[in-house]
């Protein structure tokens, strides 16, 4: 629609009504182009020949144009409201604001359709209050409601109206206009928000601005930075001069600190520094200082430098329990036994732990990418199906491992758990010496059970066999059996080797007496040792004796610890080839006295390592079986421990005795 002089008196009467009901603080939130476009648009209609009754069509016509670009700008949709007819005038401006156009809706609406089409369900009730009461003008020019554009999307409006009256005072027309205040709201409310959380946030970091003026030489404080020392502006001034301030609150150990500091502020940019503080109660607490911007006159000299003062006791109590927890974590860490990775699906560490005595396990390197580059590849391979299966399944996996290392039988556990979708935590704990303790007590069951079979019925076994091979000796000799002579040598051979079985059978037995006595065991086995060499040498191999000087005496039966060392170097002998050496050697360590019988021979099979010391478990064609038991026996009434190493260069076997 058309302005006329008329309209424009309208539009000055209406704008000024917007910037009444806009306030001091609505001008400051408006856009600088929109708040100076409502400036220009005052001025222009506020002049004297802008409504003045002789104005020209161009003027008029210039004017509208710029009313209309401001509209545009200020998101404005100018209206009229007869009350005689219920119809509002709109034009193109108005419906930009609702997402539509005068073409389509049409220039006159009736106010219950305008409400029915473009008011928000919920808001439309308070608007039909306000057209019924602003008849009677008990309504003021201005309130807020939201609507619905054309496309769906709600909005919220802010409408001004002023009211014409006739000569009998009744409202003849309304003028208004209607403004999308959406983004507004928003802005506000984001505002209002923002300074809460500002607010509170100063409060919960015990913040204490301050100021410093350079040209005064003083401090410049407030409620806020007394705060942080327990007291408020009223009771020590709004200002301060730095020695005052320093006598006053630094602690006496910090004050040289902090007055070089202060001194040197002339000099230095923004910077952070750390000191303690005595609150007026007397509490000892520790602040963080901010020295940030520096206000500069025109010569680029120091005016002012603005600061802020934040109690970080409780952040350095927090950190100081922080890195004791985490000190008490890795010393706990430190003191397990368990090796800890932190890896992924595809094998990759993030992290990881290897105590001291992992190191034979593992791959000799310094640094380690990827399980496959620390561990052997049949053991990182379980670790990664094990990770992988975590991961998939979300739950706790586990599985053993038993496998050969540095000539070692290990015995691994292996744990894993995830830590989230892409990373586990992998626990493995070494259960070698468990296993070897499992199997020890199942060997000392066999051998305390042999060892009762063989007290019990040993005795009543060899007294029979004496009396046969004594009739058969008597036999072989007389002049009828001649010819039977080399058949009951044989017999009598077998019985002789029966014998000798029951005997080994016979010291299994625990209940066994010992006679220990102090000897040094090199004394014994320098006096076997020409022996054992006739064994070797007949077996075209040699020996080799490396005694340790000056060894403590031990407690020993001489006769068993015969025994134990001539099975042990004929088991060594055995298990060698052609020009093979065996090493007899003792050695000390601590207290302790050491056996150890090693050969160069193959090495024992990895399926008889957990059945070593088993009763009649051996390789020999006619072992048997009886030797190292025996050994074992005589070890545990002597309170000894026996161990061995094997691989492909050979088997050593080392006994330790007690020192004396």
């Amino acid at each position: 629609m058309g302005y006329g002089l008329q309209d424009l008196r309208d539009a000055v009467r209406t704008l000024r009504s917007i910037v009444a009901g806009v306030g001091e603080e609505g001008i400051k939130a408006l856009e600088d182009e929109e708040l100076q476009a409502y400036k220009d648009l005052l001025l222009l209609l506020s002049r004297e020949g802008c409504c003045r009754a002789g104005a020209g069509e161009p003027q008029a016509s210039r004017k509208r144009s710029i009313i209309g670009q401001i509209s545009s700008l200020a998101r404005l949709g100018p209206w009229e409201y007869r009350p005689d007819s219920d119809l509002f005038e709109f034009n193109d401006d108005f419906y930009a604001i609702y997402g539509t156009t005068m073409a389509r809706e049409g220039r006159y609406m009736a106010s219950g359709e305008y409400v029915r089409e473009f008011v928000h369900p919920d808001d439309a009730r308070l608007v039909l209050e306000i057209f019924a009461e602003s008849s009677k003008g008990r309504r003021p020019g201005t309130c807020e409601h939201r609507i619905i554009r054309r496309d769906g999307a709600v909005r919220t409006i802010r409408v001004w109206a002023v009211e014409q009256w006739d000569l009998g005072c009744e409202t003849a027309r309304t003028f208004g206009v209607n403004q999308d205040v959406t983004e507004y709201k928003i802005m506000e409310e984001e505002l209002r928000a923002s300074r809460e959380q500002l607010s509170v946030a100063a409060k919960l970091a015990h913040l204490g601005p301050w100021v410093y003026d350079q040209q005064k030489g003083l401090f410049e404080f407030r409620d806020e930075f007394y705060a942080v020392y327990g007291t408020t502006m009223a009771r020590e001034g709004r200002f301060m001069a730095p020695e005052i301030y320093v006598r006053e609150f630094v602690h006496p150990e910090d004050a040289e600190m902090v007055r070089a500091v202060i001194a040197d502020s002339t000099s230095q940019g923004p910077s952070i520094i750390e000191h303690r503080v005595v609150r007026r109660d007397g509490e000892v607490r520790a602040i963080r200082v901010w020295r940030g911007v520096m206000n500069r006159d025109a010569d680029g000299n120091l005016e002012k430098i603005f600061g802020g003062n934040q109690d970080i006791t409780e952040r350095i109590i927090a950190e100081n329990h922080l890195r004791e927890s985490e000190e008490r974590q890795k010393a706990t860490l430190n003191a397990l036994p368990d090796m800890l990775l932190r890896m992924d699906a595809a094998g990759r560490l993030f992290d990881y732990r290897v105590p001291e005595h992992f190191a034979g396990y593992l791959i000799a390197a310094d640094k380690y990418k990827t399980v496959d580059d620390m561990l052997p590849a049949h053991l990182a391979q379980l670790v990664r199906e094990l990770v992988l299966s975590s991961l998939l399944l979300g739950k706790t996996k586990m599985a053993n491992y038993s496998g050969q290392s540095e000539d070692t039988v290990c015995s691994l556990e292996i744990r894993t758990a995830t830590i989230n979708k892409v990373q586990a935590l992998v626990i493995i704990r070494d259960q070698t010496e468990l296993y070897r303790a499992q199997r020890e007590v199942q060997r000392l069951d066999s051998l305390n059970l042999i060892g009762e079979m063989a007290a019990s019925i040993g005795h009543e076994v060899r007294n029979p066999l004496t009396t046969v091979r004594g009739y058969l000796q008597f036999l072989s000799g007389k002049e009828q059996f001649e010819n039977q002579r080399g058949m009951f040598q044989v017999m009598i051979d077998e019985l002789d080797r029966t014998n000798a079985i029951i005997s080994e059978f016979l010291a299994l037995a625990k209940n066994k007496a010992v006679k220990l006595e102090r000897i040094n065991i090199n004394t014994i086995i320098s006096a076997i040792y020409p022996l054992l060499e006739v064994d070797a040498a007949a077996g075209d191999k040699t020996m080799r004796l490396e005694l340790t000087p000056d060894l403590p005496d031990t407690r020993v039966d001489v006769s068993e610890f015969r025994q134990l060392l001539i099975n042990l170097v004929r088991n060594g002998l055995e298990a060698m080839e052609d020009k093979g050496c065996l090493t007899i050697a003792t050695a000390r360590d601590g207290k302790d006295v050491v056996l150890s019988v090693r050969d160069e021979g193959a090495g024992i099979p990895v399926s008889m390592i957990a059945k070593i010391g088993t009763p009649f478990t051996t390789t020999k064609e006619n072992g048997t079986g009886l030797g190292l038991s025996v050994c074992y026996s005589i070890a545990a009434r002597h309170g000894a421990a026996i161990d061995f190493t094997t691989g492909v260069g050979g088997t050593e076997f080392v006994v330790r005795f007690k020192g004396v």
